[in-house]
């Protein structure tokens, strides 16, 4: 029961059962739903996402030279997960690592590729 944030299009009630279930139970979530009168025409970062906008699976480095050789291939494998879940998403792709080791790059960097390729 970590904190935890999801963002969703589907509607709670047409999201699988036990997800559901989690999902509408008071004592765990607080649900707000944000009314859009019409879809959002133009891909953009907010202001305060600034740096979130250059996230990109190019500039992603997991050859970094600090670490050691089996961090830097779980962190190959990572980016190589989030490429490939940018190009086919289904299911969930959840990230965990301390603070700092890539987590919110490659998540941005999923998004900024679907906007890039209009999905």
């Amino acid at each position: 029961e970590l904190p935890t944030v999801i963002v969703t299009i589907i509607p709670i009630e047409q999201l699988e059962g036990r997800i559901c279930t989690r999902l509408t139970d008071p004592n765990l979530c607080h649900i707000y739903v944000v009314e859009e009168k019409q879809a959002l025409l133009e891909y953009s970062w907010g202001p305060e996402f600034e740096l979130q906008k250059g996230m990109t699976f190019d500039k992603f480095d997991w050859r970094r030279v600090n670490l050691l050789p089996e961090q830097r291939q779980n962190l190959e494998q990572a980016f190589r997960l989030a490429l490939d879940f940018a190009k086919s998403p289904e299911g969930w792709l959840v990230f965990m690592g301390v603070t700092g080791c890539g987590k919110t790059h490659l998540a941005a960097a999923i998004v900024n590729y679907r906007y890039q390729a209009n999905q």
